[in-house]
């Protein structure tokens, strides 16, 4: 449990955990307030870290997948799909990662307030 807060550009967190191939992970986030690119996901094993300022977060490469709810928009490989999901400030996000599939096969599902 913890806050996070960005001003400015776009920025990355990133928890320790990772989800890993063959499992199953699971994290709620509490919208306190938006901007312009509200872009969070998972990262797992093979993901590179960088630190320091990149251009890239989670969904650009082919080990993370992320959605953005101020944009309606999921990433994965660098690539964006419309996605029918919008938060707002007071919203719970739940994102659920799925790599039971095999490896880079991943899913991420995601609930607003309760609901998937």
């Amino acid at each position: 449990t913890g806050v996070a807060e960005f001003w400015g550009s776009f920025a990355t967190l990133r928890s320790d955990m990772c989800c890993k191939r063959g499992q199953k992970g699971y994290l709620e986030i509490e919208v306190v307030g938006v901007d312009t690119s509200s872009q969070w996901g998972f990262c797992a094993e093979g993901h590179a870290s960088i630190q320091g300022r990149t251009p890239d977060g989670a969904g650009d490469d082919d080990w993370s997948w992320g959605v953005d709810g101020t944009r309606s928009k999921t990433w994965h490989r660098g690539k964006t799909k419309p996605y029918p999901v919008r938060w707002s400030s007071g919203d719970i996000v739940g994102l659920a990662c799925d790599l039971t599939d095999g490896a880079g096969a991943g899913k991420v599902h995601v609930s607003l307030n309760g609901e998937f």
